[in-house]
């Protein structure tokens, strides 16, 4: 037997060029504000490429509203070009991936995460009253969500349920191995892309601030 420190040849993952026409990049958290910007980023870079060329949405999110993913999902459905990148998907995000028609991308080092739905900031009286009724309505939005992500990922909604009571996270060839996605890719970014720049908000514990950096989302530093 003869060991070597040679490496073992693989078989190249697609590789994927991005630039300025055929890139748009959602990073932070999915808000209102940040799903309407990426809409309207959506829509104009749609306009710039012919209809059989792909528009790549490249994610990198922790997550966040339900009701402002829902929007961009339904939104997605009138730009049937639009390809879901995901280098990180948490939360929401993972549910905006499970929901894409085209084929769910990842790359090599990507991370995903599901998890139970969070509560905050409901209101109203209770004993019968408004409390109850809005409890019963995000129910079934969160329901319906589950049952989505469980079809796509294509196990039932029971065993979906106690996989994600305490996180579910999937990283590399795992993501691929238990289908919450389709295909690995390789992302390389033009020149153009890379030096160009865009504006960014990043959370902490001093709040939130505006930053730029570069439009290639494999460079996520501030420029």
């Amino acid at each position: 037997m003869l060991l070597s420190t040679a490496a073992t040849p693989r078989k190249n993952n697609k590789q994927i060029v991005l630039h300025t026409a055929n890139t748009v990049n959602f990073r932070g958290a999915v808000t209102a504000d940040s799903v309407t910007a990426i809409q309207l980023k959506i829509d104009r870079q749609a306009k710039r490429l012919h209809r059989s060329k792909p528009l790549y949405l490249v994610i990198n999110s922790p997550g966040g509203s339900i009701d402002a993913g829902e929007q961009l999902i339904e939104f997605l459905k009138g730009y049937p070009n639009v390809k879901v990148v995901c280098i990180f998907c948490a939360s929401m995000a993972h549910a905006i991936l499970q929901a894409v028609n085209n084929e769910r991308l990842v790359l090599a080092s990507s991370t995903l995460m599901a998890h139970r739905a969070r509560l905050s900031g409901i209101g109203g009286q209770i004993e019968s009253g408004e409390l109850e009724s809005r409890l019963i309505m995000i129910k079934k939005i969160v329901r319906s969500m589950e049952i989505r992500n469980a079809k796509r990922i294509g196990i039932s909604l029971k065993k979906y349920k106690a996989r994600v009571i305490n996180e579910w996270w999937v990283v590399g060839k795992d993501i691929i191995h238990l289908n919450h996605a389709d295909r690995i890719v390789e992302i390389k970014c033009t020149t153009g892309l890379i030096q160009s720049k865009e504006s960014t908000t990043v959370r902490s514990l001093f709040g939130s601030r505006t930053v730029k950096t570069s439009k290639c989302p494999l460079i996520n530093g501030q420029l």
